[in-house]
């Protein structure tokens, strides 16, 4: 089973939005508990989170020690990057971090929009099929299923013909 605060997280209320019934999940994680998820699922150093937020990093060591509170602002922000992590986490992306800093927004990244507070969840989607893609044209490639010992074999000089001749 689960325990009581992952019970909390998974709870699910139905609301009505113009008519129309719509799931929604509601967040009971503290700054903390998002800081500690940006962290661990976007491998984002504290050193980069503290330049997102527009804090020191003794600042984030703080609040992921729960000895301050971010200001209104920075919740929100957190609860932001933290969604994000979210939906990265459930479609399981391989390399978070590269996909949060690839520049393919108009010379952005999704990390660049973040910070100048522009909208950015529209296009973690975008990011979310690239590395799906990405890691299906790497299973395909057959890479990830050599077994055999990697050899300096084809350097030598029997395979390169004429190499005698050097």
């Amino acid at each position: 089973g689960l325990t009581p605060i992952q019970a909390e997280q998974e709870t699910k209320f139905t609301v009505a939005e113009k008519g129309k019934l719509k799931a929604v999940s509601l967040d009971f994680r503290g700054p903390n508990e998002h800081l500690d998820n940006i962290k661990s699922v976007l491998n984002l150093p504290v050193s980069e989170m503290a330049s997102l937020f527009g804090v020191t990093r003794q600042s984030i060591y703080k609040w992921t020690g729960n000895q301050a509170t971010p200001d209104d602002e920075n919740l929100a922000k957190i609860a932001e990057l933290s969604q994000l992590a979210d939906l990265f986490k459930e479609a399981q992306v391989s390399r978070p971090l590269d996909m949060v800093k690839m520049k393919a927004f108009q010379g952005k990244s999704v990390l660049d929009l973040f910070k100048g507070g522009e909208p950015f969840m529209h296009l973690a989607t975008v990011l979310v099929k690239e590395s799906r893609i990405a890691d299906e044209s790497y299973a395909r490639s057959g890479l990830s299923q050599l077994k055999t010992a990697k050899t300096d074999g084809w350097k030598s000089s029997i395979s390169i013909p004429f190499s005698d001749e050097a």
